[in-house]
């Protein structure tokens, strides 16, 4: 909340009410002020003096924004095309978010005492600063030119900017309103945009969430993953925060989007309810216009509510029946949505996004269309009080039907929901074909006509396709997003609402993986499931050469809780014109065993099943298992370092107390010891086992040494400083493996000078003898080297 304090120069009338001193009467009695009352408040214009550099600033960049938009008309200035779209809207909503942050207005003292503070003259520096940075972000967003795919994110973002500016300039104007009234007017109008600005601009920090999911592996690790977490995850404005904060964030955005229609008590809508709704804000956010979708989406629920108000026992009644249909549509729009997400996540090629486009087109407007609609046409039966069979209007009515009804019906405005369906499909007597002609960029439908022999034929460029495509979606979205949203808005008042969200349990975390997997631009096509094993196949339909095995590893937990009888899952991926080239391999007794374990021994099995997956594509080489060993022991010697931090706060324990506090001990072993078996576990995976000796032994020394401190209680002969200098080694040799992975000293440098038996293995040779590596060179020509010296 911003915060100016303001106050004005008074005068008296001659009852003895203040009044503001531009005043022509009293406020209170009426009393003329004439021989009082002054032209300007000094109060205001000290104000002034004070932003002068501020409001000048302010006057001259409006001009020049206003030249600006007016010399791109004209074609003076051209706007700028940028290759990587995806990374410069993040860098501006960065920009916006962050070094914008309207911090610096929350407390301003412009009273006649505060402007001659030195906090408020530094205050008011800032906000020059700020105002020269605002203004640069919004010439930049302006001369942005986007391609088809960010075409409605960079409209969201630059009104999103203006109205930004437009909340700071009218909250500066506030401080030299001439009077109270007008400045908190102008102020309450500064605080709303402020407020809608910043909704705004975390749906836009949304867009880019599935970007941020690779990071994400805590949503799938506990094999927790169902479809209102996938959502959560998937249309969540960042990476910070808890699951359950993202999913409020989500869903308070979600609130925000359909606030028009979402006409109950905030305490209506569940987190399930706003989580069902968060698919059609996320994809209107990226790729409809407001104005459009939210007109549609009006239309239609404004239908839904007069139909059950007028005849509710036959809109029950169809409803009861209409479940499954709904239940299909959700669900497809799920997946629609997440290949939305892929898109914009990853902006593919030309030819990615056409292939794919003209499956989701096809998708939407041979079955998705008609049952969106059935609902719709329902409730406009019921309007025009004209009489209906449910069942033949459930079974028989067709898509061509239902769009010739809508086309005609433009009284009840729903010929807008037939906009973004071609003709030649509508109009059609058969499947239409689509072709795509790379060369020519162009999208071909052909229509076969039997009864004339005909063939008719319609051409888009890509660009166009690309329009007609989101048209039919914002069409198909908005009849559904209506519906949802008068389902959850007369939850109470419908009996069974429910039966249209609910989800079988097993069946929902198995389409959450693939939903997760559909989000890196996978869809499974085939899977196929034995006593012990799965396998599935799919489609990779981004760049193959951009995709990495590793970046889905963790995701396939939930599908293994729900089938811990599987030993293997293996996926293996083609690219869009069906060559394989690579598979992915998970071991699941890993991941089951990270189901039974907490804190740092679940976080053992977590790196086990991380780095024990098998990975062969041809587009990533060797180097990911290669990888793999420095993995294990960087992620293996962090999980140890809480354990040493108690080990240290033991040590002060018995310095304080003079006893060894065998309960803390004996749990310190016990991590320890579990460390060092998961060190064991991993030999058998390993490139360079020697390594991983290394660092098993170094826990097993620990062990051992805690476990003669331990006896010091019954024992008081034995030395504990020596043993506590013990670890200290240890933990010099773990602070060695760390300068190994940071590239300071060689592999060979650790093996031979800190670990046991590379000592043992160089201990006794000498310049003249065979080197101990077995590389049939004398020593001094060869590991001699690695010896380090001090």
């Amino acid at each position: 909340m911003v915060n100016i304090e303001l106050d004005y120069f008074a005068i008296e009338c001659a009852n003895g009410h203040l009044n503001e001193c531009v005043n022509d009467v009293c406020k209170e009695c009426g009393t003329p002020l004439e021989d009082q009352r002054q032209s300007v408040d000094p109060y205001v214009e000290s104000r002034k003096l004070l932003l002068e550099n501020v409001l000048s600033g302010i006057e001259n960049r409006e001009s020049e924004y206003k030249k600006l938009k007016k010399d791109i008309r004209k074609g003076i200035r051209t706007k700028n095309c940028n290759e990587n779209e995806m990374e410069k809207v993040s860098e501006y909503i960065s920009i916006l978010s962050n070094e914008l942050s309207f911090d610096i207005f929350y407390s301003i003292n412009m009273t006649q005492e505060g402007i001659k503070l030195v906090e408020t003259v530094e205050i008011i520096n800032e906000i020059n600063s700020f105002m020269i940075k605002l203004y640069d972000l919004l010439c930049e967003v302006t001369l942005f030119e986007p391609t088809k795919v960010f075409r409605n994110i960079h409209k969201r973002l630059l009104l999103t900017v203006i109205a930004y500016k437009e909340s700071v300039v009218e909250l500066i104007m506030a401080t030299i309103a001439m009077n109270v009234d007008d400045a908190m007017k102008l102020k309450d109008n500064s605080q709303v945009k402020l407020d809608n600005s910043a909704q705004e601009v975390k749906i836009l920090g949304s867009i880019f969430g599935a970007h941020n999911i690779e990071n994400l592996t805590d949503l799938f690790q506990n094999g927790e993953l169902n479809h209102s977490a996938i959502l959560g995850m998937v249309w969540q404005t960042s990476n910070e925060g808890t699951i359950e904060e993202r999913i409020s964030d989500v869903c308070e955005q979600t609130s925000y989007y359909f606030r028009s229609i979402l006409s109950r008590d905030k305490e209506h809508y569940s987190n399930d309810d706003l989580l069902k709704l968060s698919i059609y804000k996320y994809v209107g956010t990226i790729a409809f216009d407001d104005e459009s979708f939210f007109r549609k989406v009006s239309i239609a629920y404004k239908t839904y509510e007069k139909a059950f108000e007028k005849n509710n026992s036959l809109v029950c009644r169809f409803l009861s029946r209409y479940t499954e249909k709904y239940k299909y549509m959700f669900k497809k729009l799920c997946d629609l949505s997440i290949a939305f997400g892929f898109v914009f996540g990853n902006n593919p090629s030309d030819h990615v996004l056409m292939t794919n486009g003209l499956k989701w087109y096809k998708d939407l407007c041979e079955g998705i269309y008609r049952d969106s609609m059935i609902f719709l046409l329902l409730a406009n039966y019921i309007e025009r009080n004209k009489s209906l069979d449910i069942d033949e209007l459930i079974e028989w009515t067709g898509f061509g039907d239902i769009c010739g009804q809508f086309a005609s019906l433009t009284k009840f405005k729903l010929n807008y929901f037939v906009e973004g369906v071609d003709s030649i499909i509508r109009h059609s007597e058969a499947h239409v074909d689509y072709d795509i002609d790379i060369d020519n960029q162009m999208v071909i439908l052909r229509n076969r006509q039997k009864k004339t022999k005909t063939i008719s034929t319609k051409e888009y460029r890509f660009d166009d396709f690309f329009d007609q495509m989101n048209l039919l979606s914002e069409t198909v979205y908005s009849s559904i997003a209506a519906f949802t949203v008068f389902l959850i808005n007369n939850k109470y008042q419908i009996d069974n609402v429910d039966s249209y969200f609910e989800e079988d349990e097993v069946t929902n975390k198995l389409l959450g993986v693939y939903a997760v997997l559909s989000l890196f631009g996978i869809l499974i096509d085939q899977e196929n499931e034995n006593d012990s094993a799965m396998e599935l196949s799919g489609m990779y339909i981004g760049e193959v050469e951009q995709f990495s095995f590793e970046s889905i590893r963790a995701i396939f937990a939930p599908l293994v809780q729900e089938k811990p009888h599987l030993t293997d899952v293996k996926l293996e991926l083609s690219d869009h014109k069906g060559e394989k080239f690579g598979h992915i391999k998970v071991r699941t007794d890993y991941i089951i065993n990270s189901f039974n374990e907490n804190g740092i021994k679940k976080d053992c099995w977590v790196l086990m099943y991380m780095l024990t997956t098998k990975i062969e594509s041809i587009y990533e080489s060797d180097e990911v298992e290669n990888k793999n060993d420095n993995r294990f022991i960087s992620g293996i010697l962090q999980l140890i370092f809480p354990i040493l931090k108690e080990i240290d706060n033991e040590k002060k324990r018995i310095i304080r107390t003079g006893k060894v506090n065998t309960i803390g001990f004996g749990w310190i072993i016990d991590q320890v010891k579990y460390v060092e078996m998961i060190a064991g576990e991993y030999l058998e995976h390993s490139i360079e086992p020697r390594l991983i000796r290394h660092v098993s032994q170094i826990f097993k020394n620990i062990n051992a040494t805690i476990n003669v401190i331990i006896e010091y209680n019954s024992n008081p002969s034995i030395n504990l400083d020596l043993e506590f200098k013990k670890i200290s080694k240890e933990m010099m040799n773990v602070a060695h493996c760390f300068e190994y992975l940071s590239g300071k000293i060689s592999e060979m440098e650790l093996f031979i000078n800190y670990s046991e038996e590379g000592k043992k293995l160089y201990k006794n040779v000498t310049i003249n003898s065979p080197c101990p590596c077995g590389s049939g060179k004398k020593y001094k020509k060869c590991c001699k080297k690695y010896i380090l010296t001090n």
